[in-house]
């Protein structure tokens, strides 16, 4: 997860407020892809993570141009596009089911 992500994290916590998608764009700037948002989201609220007051070496922490982190990224978009997908086939079935 990326370090801004889990500060924007960390500081709502430290406020008392539940993170949500809509909070989360907001204290990041929108400058992240809605997926890997979240991603970050859903990670954090099965295990919160609250940044550690040192940060972590500049040379094993990965970068946005990483490739390895935008691969990352595409793998989660086309799994998140297969899940909309079901869920569009799952709809159709029920609203025919429905008539």
């Amino acid at each position: 997860m990326d370090t801004a992500i889990r500060r924007a994290l960390t500081q709502m916590m430290a406020q008392g407020i539940e993170p949500s998608l809509a909070l989360l764009k907001k204290h990041t700037g929108h400058q992240y892809p809605l997926p890997v948002m979240i991603q970050a989201l859903r990670s954090w609220k099965a295990q919160p993570q609250p940044l550690d007051e040192t940060p972590p070496p500049a040379a094993t922490s990965p970068t946005s141009t990483d490739p390895l982190s935008l691969a990352a990224v595409q793998q989660q978009l086309e799994a998140l596009q297969q899940q909309v997908t079901q869920l569009q086939e799952e709809v159709d079935r029920l609203k025919r089911r429905d008539s």
